[in-house]
């Protein structure tokens, strides 16, 4: 907090006038910026990262999670993909295998998958999707 009531500025007129406060002033971030671009559904998801900030996004990691269904197994629930550089996309495929068809909704409800993105210095990346499953095969609703 810089107090300037008391200040005597070149300017009389200004006398009285300056109180305020200066909490800081920066420059642009330099980070990476995690966006999932697209999923698409088949067998299991295939998920596409892209990092829109304006640095390389390092250690990031894409953490898959399910619920709903008779029964639901995501065998790579945790997948590495290093680092993505700026603009630039990777993808990955979720390997998922069970029974959720949402025949019956108050007992089985329709399957919901929630995936995020994470890396160092950025924001995680969040996206939750409905959809039905048989097997190994993956619709989106």
């Amino acid at each position: 907090w810089v107090d300037l009531f008391n200040y005597s500025f070149s300017d009389p007129s200004w006398d009285g006038t300056a109180n305020f406060c200066v909490k800081g002033i920066t420059g642009p971030r330099h980070a990476p910026e995690l966006r999932i671009s697209s999923i698409s559904a088949s067998k299991g998801f295939t998920v596409v990262v892209k990092d829109i900030g304006n640095a390389p996004a390092s250690n990031t990691t894409l953490s898959a999670n399910a619920s709903g269904g008779l029964f639901i197994k995501i065998k790579n629930p945790q997948i590495a993909l290093g680092g993505i550089a700026v603009n630039q996309t990777k993808s990955c495929t979720i390997q998922i295998f069970g029974l959720g068809l949402g025949v019956v909704k108050k007992l089985l409800p329709l399957p919901q998958m929630t995936i995020t993105v994470t890396a160092d210095d950025a924001a995680p990346a969040t996206r939750t999707l409905t959809f039905r499953l048989f097997g190994s095969h993956v619709v989106t609703v």
